[in-house]
């Protein structure tokens, strides 16, 4: 009979809590050491990203189907040391003259054991020692873990990512970093293959999908704090703590410990408004002391960085997120270097990407990197200590994006410029930071050209009502009168469209001074001038002011007409949709018409889409005869949209497709355009509003009052921040189903429209596009469990609820929060959580508003009054 396997000794800081968002690690390393050729593991990743903790909890589940065992070697100062001590972390004894590894092999040798490897990133040649192991142990498997690759051939290297971390808005688990995959490598042929990961969302309360990042906040919190609940009154305040942390679960660990003192609301202001280092220390009499703090938990990769790569690091610390190399090249490089060195910079970069002290990520175009979210503290103070070098960086850094919004601002609304946009977006997070310290230094030249780039980046992201105060700011900064004549037509221009979308009424002043700036005969301000006038337009609409709008206009077509037969085409097709609100048919068929000939002939196809989508409708009433003029079909216009690759564009084009189909009473269809919209949206974007006015057009049709009042409720609260952007026609698709949908359900109908009001924006457009989907018959309903059954109906499901169950559940969809309910029915918050997990799980619903859904529409607030 086989002797037992020696059992090593484990190591003396045990972990206090359970393994939390590591499961696909897990499921990808077993998968990986499966394999016949996979003998040898390195589990790698940044100082206190969870790598041990990992390695034992793998060496856990492996105990269980065959003999393993772990060996701690922080503590072990020479590599020459590393045999003896598995040796006597094995228990196996040695006499003089006899081999250590002889003896090992004698113990565990052809039994197929694995031994777990911990720490060996500060024994260099370390990684032929393993390999001496293996060639002498039959069958032996390592499983090792490192801050750095071992670098010998046949090495697996699985790369350990940050926890996973939920949208700030939602809630919902944001995608994964770039290469959040576990990797292995074969050092002697170079291939590397990949293990994908699926998308793992868990449960903690409410309708919000916990992820491995929160839960990890929320339980070190609750392990120092009884008291702690993580509920609906601070779950945003731990989501901006990760998020602020990059997922990193040492930072968390120390930022949640801290939850006694400080509480979520307070710890999330300490994070933010300075650095995160008098914070983030680890006051436990346990921890090893390389988890002290954030700052020794990198110290042991920085002291081995050469003087370029530290000097690197430090620089990229001005970096708010992502930049590509050219970026940080123009940013980081000294004075005086030329091009012909960024041989030198991809040196430098090299072992701080080897060291997980900066992230990649990459795509078919480039690379980009970011400095690891937790070390960048660090790395501005390294970068604070020498004030010569701080200064010359920022200046480079604000120097660079200027440059950029500059160049993308002017270029953004030729043909074509829709491709600046990304690289704005990318940007937003710099050139806000740039905006904020140009106003609080009163330069307003950079101001205005910073914020004039930002508010295409605003619309992109429907952010205006975020940061308007930014561009009234700018607005009145003392030189503003010195600024650029463009840029400042430009600004004016913002100011017009986010002061219609916010319900300001004082245009009239804006629009004047604005205009006195524009005299000249300068063709670039002539352009300008133009382009703030149709932003006047804009605004106009937004304000139903047609009076305004139609003056404005007028003045464009008049401006544009010494400018040139593409800003004519523009401003005659914008002229013409105002002249088809105000009913002036005839006007707009001539300007629509007008505006056509001249796109074509420009080669201008944003502005041939803006024209046929105004001459479609009167192509439908017989007032224009679709054969002389080839107006485009709404299918032609798609194509082109698609091929321009212009969201703006395609934003005019889904909703028309969508409602036209409405009209006709294809519903499927229009639901089906609803979802692919949906699917494809630009955060922001102006469309949303038209197609969610759909979708609740079909939910009235399909007799589904529950959904309309939660669409209501939902656009109610987004056009107090964005305006109604709906046209005549499209609003009384959507007040005919409100209508319909307040009779049906009564006082209830509010009550759903409350509690749908209090969800953030982009997961009610989440929900529009699951619903969108599941009447246009892509999938079941997922609040339907007859759907996920086969047999249930809602009304059945529901008699599965207990008394208490139930109750709660009618709170629930009265929009009650979890604390609410839980002081309605005299129980703890927590308690409240677990019935309402239960809930979700019996009804086979996802969370709080599809169960209000099913509650309305099974009837279960009006058997509540009845009773």
């Amino acid at each position: 009979m086989d002797r037992p396997l020696p059992r090593a000794r484990r190591p003396l800081h045990l972990p206090r809590l359970p393994l939390i968002g590591r499961e696909e690690d897990l499921v990808g390393l077993e998968a990986l050491l499966r394999r016949p050729t996979t003998r040898m593991i390195t589990i790698t990743g940044l100082g206190g990203i969870g790598k041990t903790r990992l390695a034992l909890e793998f060496a856990g589940r492996l105990a269980t189907s065959g003999p393993t065992s772990v060996v701690e070697l922080a503590s072990v100062s020479d590599v020459a040391f590393v045999v003896p001590s598995v040796a006597e972390a094995l228990g196996v004894a040695t006499v003089d003259g006899t081999d250590a590894i002889a003896a090992i092999d004698a113990a565990i040798g052809g039994r197929g054991a694995v031994l777990v490897l911990d720490n060996l990133e500060h024994l260099p040649g370390v990684g032929h020692v393993v390999l001496e192991l293996l060639a002498a142990v039959a069958d032996l498997r390592v499983v090792a873990t490192s801050r750095l690759p071992l670098a010998v051939t046949g090495e697996h290297v699985w790369h350990v990512q940050p926890l996973g971390l939920p949208d700030e808005a939602t809630g919902r688990r944001a995608a994964s970093l770039p290469g959040a995959t576990g990797a292995s490598r074969d050092h002697d042929t170079g291939r590397t293959g990949r293990t994908d990961r699926t998308d793992r969302t868990d449960r903690t309360d409410g309708a919000d999908r916990a992820d491995g990042a929160v839960e990890l906040f929320r339980s070190v919190a609750e392990a120092v704090d009884a008291r702690f609940v993580l509920d609906e009154t601070n779950r945003a305040d731990v989501v901006a703590v990760c998020r602020r942390l990059g997922g990193h679960p040492l930072a968390i660990e120390l930022a949640a410990a801290r939850i006694r003192s400080l509480g979520p609301a307070a710890l999330r202001r300490e994070l933010e408004r300075r650095s995160s280092l008098p914070v983030l220390t680890n006051r436990s009499t346990d921890a090893p002391d390389r988890h002290r703090d954030l700052g020794t938990a990198f110290a042991w990769s920085h002291e081995r960085l050469d003087d370029d790569a530290r000097l690197l690091m430090r620089r990229l610390a001005v970096f708010e997120d992502w930049a590509t190399l050219d970026a940080i090249d123009d940013v980081c490089r000294d004075p005086g270097a030329t091009s012909d060195d960024s041989d030198d910079l991809l040196d430098a970069i090299a072992p701080l990407v080897d060291h997980h002290l900066v992230d990649t990520e990459h795509d078919e175009l480039d690379t980009r990197y970011r400095l690891a979210p937790p070390l960048r503290d660090v790395a501005k103070a390294l970068l604070a200590d020498d004030p010569i070098d701080h200064r010359r960086t920022h200046a480079a850094h604000e120097d660079h994006f200027v440059r950029l919004s500059c160049a993308a601002a002017a270029d953004i609304d030729e043909p074509g410029g829709h491709r600046h946009l990304p690289l704005l977006v990318a940007a937003h997070d710099d050139l806000l930071v740039i905006l904020e310290r140009a106003i609080d230094r009163g330069d307003a030249a950079v101001a205005a050209d910073v914020v004039v780039a930002l508010s295409w980046s605003w619309t992109h992201h429907g952010l205006f009502g975020v940061h308007r105060d930014l561009l009234e700011q700018t607005s009145s900064l003392p030189g503003l009168d010195q600024v650029d004549p463009a840029v400042r037509l430009a600004l004016h221009g913002w100011r017009l469209v986010v002061g219609a979308k916010l319900g300001d009424r004082h245009r009239g002043p804006v629009v004047t001074m604005a205009e006195a700036e524009a005299d000249g005969t300068d063709d670039r301000l002539r352009v300008a001038r133009v382009s703030m006038l149709l932003q006047a337009v804009k605004a106009a609409v937004i304000a139903t002011d047609l009076v305004a709008a139609t003056s404005a206009a007028d003045e464009a077509l008049a401006v544009a007409a010494g400018v040139d037969d593409r800003w004519t085409a523009r401003a005659e097709a914008i002229a013409g949709m105002v002249a088809n609100v105000r009913a002036d048919t005839d006007t707009a068929r001539r300007l629509g018409l007008a505006s056509l000939d001249r796109a074509r002939r420009t080669g201008d196809d944003k502005t041939v889409i803006r024209a046929g989508l105004l001459l479609r409708p009167l192509v439908s009433a017989g007032l224009v005869d679709e054969s002389v003029h080839a107006v485009p079909s709404l299918d032609d216009m798609f194509r082109i949209a698609r091929r321009l690759g212009d969201p703006e564009t395609l934003d005019w084009v889904w909703p028309t497709i969508a409602v036209a189909a409405l009209e006709r009473g294809d519903r499927t269809g229009a639901v089906r355009h609803c979802a692919d919209a949906l699917a494809t949206r630009r955060p922001g974007g102006a469309s949303v509003e038209f197609l969610c006015a759909a979708v609740l057009g079909v939910a009235a049709v399909v007799d589904d009052p529950a959904t309309t009042a939660l669409v209501h409720g939902m656009l109610a609260d987004r056009w107090r921040m964005v305006g109604n952007l709906l046209l005549p026609a499209h609003r009384a698709v959507y007040d005919l189903a409100v209508e319909r949908a307040r009779d049906r359900l009564g006082d209830s109908f509010d009550e759903v429209s409350r509690a749908a009001a209090a969800r953030p924006w982009s997961a009610s457009v989440d929900m529009l596009l699951e619903y969108a989907e599941v009447v246009s018959g892509r999938r079941p309903h997922p609040s339907d469990p007859a759907a996920a059954t086969g047999a249930a109906t809602p009304d059945s499901v529901l008699a599965t609820l207990t008394p208490r169950e139930t109750e709660i559940l009618r709170h629930l969809a009265r929009g009650h929060t979890n604390k609410e309910i839980s002081q309605l029915v005299s129980s703890s918050p927590k308690t409240v959580m677990h019935h309402t997990t239960a809930i979700y799980r019996k009804l086979g619903v996802r969370g709080r508003t599809e169960a209000a859904a099913i509650a309305h529409r099974s009837g279960l607030l009006e058997t509540d009054r009845l009773v």
